[in-house]
This record gives C-alpha cells, structure tokens and sequence, in this order.
C-alpha cells in the first residue's frame, strides 16, 4: 500500500498472500470515494476461485453481507450509500476476444495474474486507467511487465512503475502444511526460484507451448 507510482507490480511466489492483500486495498478504495474498479484475469473461472473469494471473505470479516453487494449475473459489487457510489468489476481478458484493451475508462485497474496475456491487450486497459494500476504473477520467466512497463515515463521523465517481490514468508496466515512444502523443494532450484523466492525465472513451459 505503500507503492507511490501509478503501475504497482506485485512479483511473488507461492502463498505471498499478493490477491488477498491487493483485494484488500481495493476494498479500502472503493469506500474512500466514489470509483470505478476493474479486476481482471484470464477466465471467469480463475476469478471465481481467485478475487471473488477473496472479496466474498473480506465482506465476511467486515460483516457485510456479500449478497446485498454482489451481483452475480453481472459479476460486480455494488457499493452505494450516503458517501460513496462505488463499483468493482469482475473481468476477464483474452488476447484472442475481439476488441481486446478497447473498454471504458476506469479510476483503478488490476491485472491478476498478469503474465496470462499479452502486451498489446494489456496496455490498452492500463492506458484507460487514470489513478491507479496493480498487477500480480508468478515470475515464470521474464515478460511485459518487466521489459515494457520500465520504459514508460511521465512527462518529467521518471518511471511510472514500480515494483516489489513478496513471498511465503511476506504472508503471515501461510498454513504451515504449505511452507513446509514450498521448503521441501528447494532441491528444485528451477521452481524454488520462482515460486520460493519470487525471482524471475529462465524459462515458462507456457511460452514454450504457445511458440
């Protein structure tokens, strides 16, 4: 929450806790003021099991009542009272869905897991983002999010990006049954980089498929 710049980049590894802590933020943002908040990732199905619960349990914690807020046909959550007139957006994005980037403007984008998709759709949804970008992944191998975001600048020159790594030990509601298995495979020191220490790796068996 500390992160300035209007691209914050979340590297991390396994059970960082990156989705619920950016879930949490959001949350705190869309009761500041009125805004419009985007959450995307590759299909409806990993929001599903990702961000849309990580929301429904933080309106739990909070004790609101997520079907009060949630709607499900359209996939957002409403939140209108005497302050505020916010929404969150549950999206997807496909580099293949005709007129991909091309949306309305918003105040606050999220890209999870931001290494499922391309540059050229990507961009055009953080380019119609006016206050504030977040993007989360695990770092298979190095991406857009590593060899474009740097090079954009503001009209002074400086980076409009910034980024931090997080990991197991960043979270501290890991279970112990998962650390003890993430430490288990430091013997892998492939996978243990990327998903133990949240360093990029040197290769993705994605990338390799799709080439």
């Amino acid at each position: 929450n500390a992160m300035r710049s209007k691209i914050c980049v979340i590297q991390g590894g396994q059970a960082a806790g990156k989705n619920y802590a950016i879930a949490q933020i959001l949350f705190i943002r869309a009761l500041e003021k009125s805004r419009l908040i985007t959450i995307m990732t590759d299909t409806y199905q990993n929001l599903i099991d990702g961000t849309i619960r990580d929301f429904q349990h933080i309106f739990d914690e909070v004790g609101f009542e997520w079907s009060k807020y949630y709607n499900k046909t359209s996939h957002d959550i409403n939140i209108n009272n005497s302050k505020v007139n916010s929404q969150i957006q549950f999206r997807y994005i496909s580099d293949n869905k005709a007129g991909g980037g091309k949306s309305k403007r918003r105040d606050i984008l999220y890209l999870n897991e931001a290494n499922r998709f391309g540059w050229e759709v990507a961009s055009g949804y953080i380019g119609r983002t006016h206050e504030k970008v977040y993007l989360d992944f695990n770092p298979e191998c190095s991406f857009w999010a590593h060899e474009e975001l740097p090079k954009l600048k503001d009209e002074n020159g400086e980076s409009i990006s910034e980024q931090i790594i997080v990991t197991f030990k960043d979270n501290e509601k890991c279970p112990q049954s998962e650390i003890n298995y993430i430490e288990s495979r430091k013997d892998n020191a492939d996978w243990y980089r990327i998903f133990g220490l949240g360093q990029t790796g040197y290769y993705s068996e994605r990338r390799i498929y799709n080439y």
